[in-house]
């Protein structure tokens, strides 16, 4: 897997991920881990966008 087949698939199906993302953050009831859910995942994505400037 090159980095530019994990975007390709990104841009086809990021919408998916979004489309779970909401169901995920729809179920969590309580508003604190619906915070910590939020947050982790900012994190997770700062990761990422890192770890593709870095390459």
């Amino acid at each position: 897997m090159s980095s530019e087949q994990i975007i390709t698939i990104f841009e086809n199906w990021w919408y998916i991920f979004f489309a779970l993302y909401l169901v995920v953050l729809f179920s969590i009831k309580d508003f604190s881990n619906k915070m910590m859910f939020i947050f982790t995942t900012l994190f997770i994505i700062g990761m990422v966008i890192g770890f593709f400037k870095l390459i």
